[in-house]
């Protein structure tokens, strides 16, 4: 009877650290997406500061073809740069938002590993008790009556 108990809370606790792992798994799932989606947005704002660049450059490069001469093609320059910055700043307020997401998953993460720790120090508790009156159950001497009664029937 007391293996039973400690394979069962052997069991226990081997199933409670599985919940806590798949948690912390999909947890490291979740954060390797949004940390990709941060690359993305990266590399996002990088493409938009080069077009930005090659748009003055083309610009520059159509100025100098007209020999000087000036026209739409400073007000283009100036709205493809207004667009480069608007795109930067949405892709800056867009990691933003990411990092604060991060920030709560992790807060909710911490909050889900103490839960489950806290149960997981509950039921280790209570499989401890459980396995020490088990023990103590089967340490009790035998009633008197019952060794005196053996005795006289094995006597001769």
């Amino acid at each position: 009877m007391a293996y039973a108990v400690q394979r069962m809370m052997h069991w226990c606790l081997v199933a409670c650290l599985a919940v806590a792992a798949n948690a912390i798994d999909d947890h490291q799932l979740s954060q390797d997406l949004l940390d990709l989606k941060l690359l993305g947005l990266r590399l996002e704002t990088k493409l938009t500061i080069l077009e930005g660049q090659l748009n003055k450059l083309s610009a520059t490069s159509n100025k100098c073809s007209q020999g000087g001469r000036t026209g739409g093609v400073d007000s283009d320059t100036e709205v493809a740069t207004s667009d480069t910055q608007e795109r930067i700043l949405r892709a800056q307020q867009a990691i933003i938002d990411i990092s604060n997401r991060n920030t709560v998953e992790l807060e909710n993460l911490s909050q889900l590993v103490t839960t489950q720790t806290a149960k997981l120090a509950n039921r280790s508790d209570a499989m401890l008790g459980l396995l020490k009156s088990s023990e103590l159950v089967h340490r009790r001497p035998p009633p008197q009556e019952t060794i005196s009664q053996g005795r006289r029937h094995h006597q001769p």
